[in-house]
């Protein structure tokens, strides 16, 4: 508990080494899909998969309490830029997340979630 970044730079260590020394993150990648064909299934899984969410939620709520994030954050938001990222490389590429990789991911997260809060100027909007 000393700063958002020191935060999660500590809970993404401790999901990257689950993930990559155990079968977690395939099993995790095959539920997500079958959740998507079955809602039952899916109803069953949203609160194991809202608890696993839990500890980036509750970093992210002490880093608004800092200050260090603003109070009007969408905190959900905020944590599917920081992990979405990582489980995209663990559960899709097969490439390995190094402290390095952690660190660089942080800062982008950090970063994007920084711009919700900022107003886009109209030309700089981006359609596709």
């Amino acid at each position: 508990m000393g700063s958002l970044e020191l935060d999660l730079e500590q809970l993404l260590e401790s999901l990257v080494q689950v993930m990559e020394k155990s079968p977690l993150a395939l099993v995790l990648a095959a539920l997500g899909k079958e959740q998507i064909c079955d809602k039952s299934l899916a109803t069953k899984l949203d609160p194991i998969f809202n608890e696993r969410r839990r500890p980036l939620i509750e970093v992210l709520r002490r880093a608004t309490l800092r200050r260090e994030l603003p109070d009007d954050i969408d905190i959900g938001f905020a944590a599917d830029i920081v992990i979405g990222p990582i489980i995209n490389r663990l559960f899709f590429t097969g490439i390995s997340v190094s402290q390095e990789d952690r660190k660089k991911f942080i800062r982008g997260a950090l970063y994007g979630i920084h711009a919700l809060n900022k107003p886009s100027a109209p030309d700089t909007k981006i359609f596709v």
